[in-house]
């Protein structure tokens, strides 16, 4: 029992320690995006993602935005996935 026991946490480990590392990549630039904010276009590639989060929740309403910029073919795409609790989900992009 103690062995089927300690097989099912290694596995589970091994599980959440592979899960962790398939978003992983190596930083070969320097790119900042609090010093490049201006020009943030020009530095990304099509390999680098900015997701931005944000809670607009007042009082009793829930109000949750999130923003992707991606770039594709030197245009830089934003997608916003706003959800609320009067309309639920929905999806626009620029």
């Amino acid at each position: 029992m103690r062995i089927i026991l300690r097989n099912i946490i290694l596995i589970i480990l091994l599980v959440i320690f592979k899960a962790s590392t398939v978003f992983s990549q190596t930083n070969d630039k320097t790119f900042d995006l609090v010093r490049d904010i201006g020009n943030f276009s020009e530095f990304m590639t099509e390999l680098d993602t900015i997701v931005v989060n944000a809670d607009f929740s007042i009082c009793n309403g829930e109000h949750f935005e999130k923003d992707i910029i991606t770039k594709q073919n030197d245009s830089v795409f934003i997608e916003v996935f706003i959800e609320n609790d009067f309309k639920g989900k929905l999806r626009i992009e620029f």
